[in-house]
Order: structure tokens, then C-alpha cells, then sequence
């Protein structure tokens, strides 16, 4: 579960720094990073990075708030 955290909260680093470049990184970037700098497999990153943002749409559409520390509030 600790790999999972870690992984989920690269991402949402990542994704963080892409925007504040007002850039465009696309998945298979944000997968790439992840992958050279903790060398875990590119079918797991894909995983965690499409279940991350299938969990916050399902709080979304149930009406729930999705509250992320570093990223921001929907």
C-alpha cells in the first residue's frame, strides 16, 4: 500500500508541475517519469494513475468533494 501512496502522490506532482508550466505532459510522460525515477513497472504507474483519477470521479459524481492537499479542491 506504501508503494501505491508514494506513486499517487508523484503523480499528483507531477501533474502539479505540468500546470504550473502551463505546458501539456500527457500520461505516458507522467508515466516515464515515475518509471526512471523509482524504476517500477509501466502497467502498474498506468494502473494507480487511472484508478486515482476513477476514484475521484466517482466521489465526484456522487456528489462528494475530492479534497487533495497538494493539488487543490473539486
Amino acid at each position: 500500500m506504501t508503494r501505491v501512496v508514494s506513486l499517487l502522490y508523484i503523480t499528483i506532482l507531477k501533474f502539479q508541475n505540468f500546470m504550473r508550466m502551463n505546458g501539456k505532459q500527457m500520461k505516458a510522460e507522467i508515466t516515464e517519469n515515475i518509471h526512471d525515477k523509482f524504476g517500477t513497472d509501466r502497467k502498474d504507474i498506468h494502473a494507480v494513475i487511472d484508478g486515482f483519477f476513477d476514484e475521484v470521479k466517482d466521489s465526484l459524481g456522487k456528489g462528494m468533494t475530492a479534497d487533495l492537499r497538494v493539488f487543490g479542491t473539486f
